[in-house]
């Protein structure tokens, strides 16, 4: 059955019944246990360059900085009693000199199409799918256009470890770059809901 998140008070519900799992922070799933929470619609990314890249990489590790235009992490960790609820992930490529000023329009190459992305906390696979499946309209304005609706939901849970990789076909690898100005920079894009302080 496809669950659809536009409809803010299935959302809610949807956050509590994950809280009763214990599927958040012990913080907050006592803080969605006890309606003491708002919802906001938010849209996450990472960016990373993958130049010359092959095998298994990380795009979101220890070393992923909170930069305006790059990412809207911090390291790998969601802050605390910012719980994550989301059924639509999109992934886009630029080549350029910086990520924060390309343009994310690029066809991906046969190899990194062919690929598979995942998702991982606590040592469990959240999402994984082939990048075929994730690949946005790069020529869009819309950001419903700019991710894949997977039909149902995935959370992810606030203050833990998060790895969202990318396992390259055998003998395929991304192209290097030829120069300063042509690096490679793949985005992987959530838009969904996370949980927020009550108002």
């Amino acid at each position: 059955m496809k669950v659809q998140l536009d409809n803010l008070n299935a959302t809610r519900a949807i956050f509590k019944a994950l809280a009763n799992q214990g599927r958040f922070s012990a913080e907050l799933n006592e803080r969605i246990k006890a309606d003491d929470f708002s919802i906001r619609p938010i849209s996450h990314f990472v960016t990373k360059d993958i130049s010359g890249k092959s095998g298994t990489i990380d795009i979101l590790d220890a070393q992923t900085k909170k930069i305006d235009g790059v990412s809207t992490i911090s390291e790998n960790t969601l802050p605390r009693n910012e719980g994550h609820l989301s059924s639509m992930i999109g992934v886009s490529l630029a080549k350029g000199t910086k990520a924060g000023d390309s343009k994310f329009n690029q066809n991906f190459p046969a190899g990194l199409e062919n690929a598979t992305l995942q998702i991982i906390q606590r040592g469990n696979v959240i999402v994984e799918r082939p990048m075929s499946d994730l690949i946005a309209e790069a020529t869009s304005d819309d950001p419903r256009d700019q991710v894949v609706d997977l039909g149902i939901p995935f959370s992810l849970r606030d203050a833990e470890e998060t790895k969202i990789k990318i396992a390259f076909p055998a003998d395929s690898e991304m192209t290097a770059a030829a120069d300063a100005d042509n690096n490679w920079f793949f985005k992987i894009k959530t838009w969904g809901y996370s949980t927020a302080p009550k108002s």
